[in-house]
């Protein structure tokens, strides 16, 4: 089988590191779906070389594992997406340790992301001009972020949250092979 045809690709759980990866990964040119998530050994170098051969991405899943304490703040994964996967529709990325700016950034580099579920994460304050920025997606997700309270699902999404849950949907379709 040619890897240039697969569109689908789901990792999760890998021990592959940085190295491995920027080592070996070739052109995915077809490659629309990504799931890296609970990788350990992936930093941002990895999410760039997946960027920068996986340009037809649409939709990525890079969750962490909880941590038991606040964890320090790095945007570097939010600015490696962000500057690397500009087609990105749909986002997931549970426990992410980015804050307001990584956000920020990939609010605004990614102009065609609708679905966003960014719960756990715990430096997220949506502080500034975020919460407008959030009112343009369909699907934002963000329970259990430490700093939100509940009114603030209110304020920027003042007609409820009615909507099919794409993540559900692509979870039943990537959990098929």
């Amino acid at each position: 089988m040619n890897g240039r045809s697969l569109e689908t690709l789901d990792i999760q759980f890998c021990r592959l590191s940085d190295d491995m990866v920027l080592k070996h990964l070739k052109p995915l040119l077809n490659l629309r779906v990504l799931d890296i998530s609970y990788c350990r050994k992936f930093t941002a170098k990895s999410l760039v070389a997946f960027g920068n051969q996986c340009t037809s991405l649409i939709h990525l899943k890079r969750n962490n594992y909880p941590t038991k304490e606040f964890p320090a703040m790095d945007d570097s994964e939010a600015k490696a997406i962000a500057d690397t996967m500009p087609k990105l529709q749909h986002l997931k990325l549970w426990f992410g340790r980015f804050g307001d700016s990584g956000l920020c950034e990939i609010l605004s580099k990614c102009k065609y992301l609708k679905h966003l579920d960014i719960r756990a994460c715990w430096n997220v304050k949506l502080e500034g001009n975020l919460k407008k920025m959030c009112q343009k997606l369909v699907c934002f997700r963000i329970h259990d972020c430490k700093f939100i309270e509940s009114d603030l699902y209110d304020m920027i999404f003042p007609n409820g949250l009615g909507y099919k849950d794409p993540f559900t949907q692509l979870e039943a379709r990537s959990n098929q092979f």
